[in-house]
């Protein structure tokens, strides 16, 4: 069986743990609830850009001419500021922030082609229209603000507007791929401690989650075994009663207690009453009574006497049931 004051404590900081997380939760939610969803999104200054070029198809070189040295699971045409480009790619990944791997080639001359960060930066103003000044073209590596799960490099090309504004773009394609700002990242911010997501993993499926599952679920079944080791009336089912005589500062009685309920709740229920702040938990230490040396000392007693108080007869009334006593003086 569990040490009572073991598992009091443990069910304490257990209660911090999960309390400050319900506090987080309940703060988030609000959050959610009130906030301006179009701002939050980060688009407030982004439009569609539009790459369609002109160069007529007639004019294209045909798929199996390029020099491939993989096989192709699959091919498409592209436009990146007017320029046709052949969309290679070796693998499929499952998701678009999966890894990507894929090559591009110029379909009209079939030669690899690789995006210049002017024109990162021309496609950035393009899906922007706000009054900011955009920054340099510059490539970043994930994490990312805007989304936890992107795994591939991704251009950054910032705007000195009000909200601070961030237009993220594929490393490769130029395709822009994200808007952040002020908002957007607040947004992040709420989602990532609503969900725990400390590591940016992008979702609520980590193992920090699963943990403070299994930390509420043990919150509950100690509440629940606290609650019934604590409840007065668990004993008092068993009809045996004991004789203690009882000294006190209104003077001297023999009682008739519950013989294994703890002395501190048959007390309590008899009238007397006794100091104690944790309500009989053991965690306090304050309800003490006085009685002979032939009362066993319980882990909870020597972790709360001195070995003095002890020898001296001195026992937390919470400890013991009233058939260990025939005679106790209250203080």
């Amino acid at each position: 069986m569990i040490n009572r004051v073991v598992l009091s404590g443990w069910h304490k900081w257990l209660s911090l743990f999960v309390g400050i997380q319900l506090l987080i939760w309940v703060g988030t939610g609000i959050y959610f609830n009130q906030m301006d969803a179009q701002a939050a999104s980060g688009n407030m200054y982004r439009k569609t850009v539009s790459h369609r070029g002109n160069t007529p198809t007639s004019d294209f070189m045909p798929l199996e001419k390029l020099a491939l040295n993989e096989p192709v699971v699959s091919a498409a045409l592209i436009w990146v500021s007017g320029t046709p480009l052949y969309l290679v790619k070796t693998e499929n990944p499952l998701h678009n922030y999966s890894a990507q791997q894929h090559t591009l080639f110029h379909a009209v001359s079939g030669l690899p082609w690789y995006i210049q960060p002017d024109d990162v930066q021309r496609i950035a103003q393009r899906s922007y229209t706000g009054p900011g000044q955009a920054s340099e073209a510059v490539l970043t590596l994930p994490p990312f603000d805007f989304d936890g799960r992107q795994e591939n490099l991704l251009w950054k090309v910032s705007f000195d507007d009000e909200v601070h504004t961030d237009v993220y773009l594929h490393a490769e394609t130029g395709a822009v791929i994200a808007h952040s700002n002020d908002d957007s990242r607040l947004k992040h911010l709420m989602l990532t401690l609503h969900f725990m997501d400390y590591a940016n993993t992008g979702g609520f499926n980590h193992a920090l989650i699963v943990i403070f599952a299994i930390a509420t679920l043990t919150l509950a079944g100690s509440g629940v075994l606290l609650a019934y080791r604590r409840n007065p009336n668990r004993a008092v089912r068993r009809k045996r009663e004991t004789d203690v005589r009882v000294i006190h500062t209104g003077g001297c009685e023999t009682l008739s207690l519950p013989a294994n309920q703890p002395l501190l709740f048959a007390l309590t229920q008899a009238g007397l009453s006794v100091s104690t702040e944790c309500g009989g938990g053991g965690t306090c230490g304050q309800c003490v009574v006085q009685t002979d040396n032939t009362v066993a000392v319980s882990d909870v007693d020597r972790y709360h006497l001195t070995e003095d108080e002890l020898q001296q007869g001195k026992r937390l009334s919470c400890q013991h049931v009233s058939s260990e006593f025939t005679s106790v003086t209250l203080k």
